[in-house]
């Protein structure tokens, strides 16, 4: 993921997942609830 996101000069990226949480992968990469996709700005 960090490659990809260097590759693609993303300032940060989201994994999506079915859980109940929001939490840090890395300093540039976040797991993401379903249930917030519309909370990404």
């Amino acid at each position: 993921m960090q490659q990809a996101s260097s590759d693609l000069s993303l300032d940060h990226l989201w994994v999506i997942y079915p859980g109940e949480k929001r939490y840090l992968l890395s300093e540039q990469v976040t797991a993401l609830p379903m249930q917030e996709i519309d909370s990404i700005k």
